[in-house]
């Protein structure tokens, strides 16, 4: 299953920007993010926690032209070490304690957490950048880094009231990772 979370509004005052008066005086921006997530079951790394079974020899699983057969969903999240252990469970982002899915558990642990989502984006903000699309890209990366569940990162950094010499209520700039 694939679901999308969408963290919007986020605001913070930050020292981004081209001139330096923006350097030095800073001014106000907002930052939305949507992610797409996987959620565990016959999802992208399932196939691909799969693929790696039919590569390693397990017998009765089978690469096909870029699909897998032999197996199934809960054979990946029951693991098929042979050792009786979940050895599929570490390949497989979306997955709770205990191998069951995040939303079904209702655990926070298998999903994307919206606090450390926020704060990646605090952090990144307080950095000073000449340009925001630097900091949409950072931020993007940052999420990518931390929840290997996010299969697609959009990041949009908005300056409001940017120094353009007339009115203008936001310039923004979206990076999808």
């Amino acid at each position: 299953m694939v679901y999308t979370i969408n963290i919007d509004g986020m605001e913070f005052r930050a020292h981004h920007g081209c001139y330096d008066v923006e350097q030095t005086v800073g001014g106000n921006y907002t930052v939305d993010v949507e992610l797409e997530v996987l959620g565990a079951g016959c999802g992208v790394a399932g196939v691909a926690a799969a693929g790696n079974l039919a590569g390693g020899g397990v017998p009765g699983v089978t690469a096909v032209g870029g699909g897998v057969t032999g197996v199934t969903c809960g054979d990946l999240a029951g693991g098929l070490a042979g050792d009786g252990k979940n050895a599929i469970e570490a390949e497989l982002p979306g997955l709770a304690a205990g191998g069951k899915n995040a939303i079904e558990a209702d655990d926070v642990t298998g999903t994307v957490n919206y606090v450390e989502v926020y704060e990646l984006a605090r952090a990144e903000m307080a950095i000073p950048s000449r340009i925001i699309e630097h900091v949409a890209h950072r931020i993007a990366e940052g999420i990518k880094g931390r929840f290997p569940q996010v299969l697609r990162a959009r990041v949009t950094v908005a300056k409001l009231a940017p120094p353009l010499g007339g009115k203008a209520a936001r310039v923004a700039v979206t990076i999808e990772k």
